[in-house]
């Protein structure tokens, strides 16, 4: 092999070297980004009729911009779902969307500065397929999505462990994305008769 041969493989190795760089830079920010998760409820006690309405605040606790993505479609994720201690009864189901599910989380990221807080509302509603009051999350599949209904018809005490991870694609507008893992943070309430 001649210098001018080595030469070329020697610029295509450093070439291949940056890109990996910035495709790592883009796609995982800088290292520096940092979530915090907090989740509350509306209040600490309801009755079979009311409507559950839960708040799950992200705070950049980073000491660099990081975008979040402001829907609980696909991101907010429950990590564990009991009533008294035990399971809560769920149901799985498909979920379609007029557009690409990634598409639409994507669609909803919005830079916060250090310090910065985003606010994410779940509230319940009357499930039919389970029959009862449900809170619901959904994730990503494909360019659909899967919901999983929780019962919490039943009266005694819920808890619910909460995480947010981000599952839409890259933004050329908002390069610097959270894809991390945020705290796991638990939210309780009591339903009575």
């Amino acid at each position: 092999m001649n210098n001018q041969n080595t030469r070329k493989i020697i610029i295509l190795i450093a070439a291949l070297v940056v890109i990996v760089v910035v495709l790592f830079v883009i796609f995982y920010g800088n290292g520096k980004a940092k979530v915090s998760l907090g989740v509350s409820s509306d209040k600490q006690s309801y009755t079979l009729s009311d409507e559950i309405k839960l708040t799950v605040c992200l705070t950049n606790a980073g000491d660099s911009n990081t975008c979040l993505s402001n829907t609980a479609l696909g991101n907010i994720k429950f990590l564990s779902a009991t009533r008294d201690g035990n399971p809560i009864e769920t149901r799985t189901a498909p979920s379609y969307f007029l557009t690409s599910l990634s598409e639409m989380i994507k669609s909803k990221l919005k830079p916060l500065v250090p310090g910065e807080k985003m606010e994410i509302a779940l509230s319940s509603s009357e499930d039919p397929g389970l029959g009862a009051r449900a809170l619901s999350t959904v994730a990503v599949e494909g360019t659909a999505g899967m919901a999983t209904f929780y019962n919490i018809k039943l009266p005694g005490t819920y808890k619910i462990d909460v995480a947010y991870e981000y599952t839409g694609g890259f933004s050329a507008d908002c390069s610097n994305i959270f894809k991390g893992a945020t705290n796991i943070t638990t939210v309780s309430f009591i339903v009575t008769k």
